[in-house]
């Protein structure tokens, strides 16, 4: 089951894959992969907002 931070991911390179022609699979690989790795060091470096959970919520990585 795909969680909201993976659809998150991908949605955009499907929206743009649908309707812009050009768009190759490698550039869309690259940008999700890209975007995963950025977030996943803004979460885990406490730079990032706590995503919804209230402040008492820890995230450990």
């Amino acid at each position: 089951m795909l969680t909201v931070e993976q659809i998150v991911q991908i949605a955009p390179a499907f929206i743009l894959g649908l309707y812009w022609r050009r768009l190759s699979t490698g550039s869309a690989f690259w940008g999700m992969l890209v975007g995963a790795l950025l977030a996943g060091g803004r979460l885990c470096s406490g730079s990032a907002p706590s995503m919804g959970c209230p402040e008492a919520c820890s995230v450990s990585c």
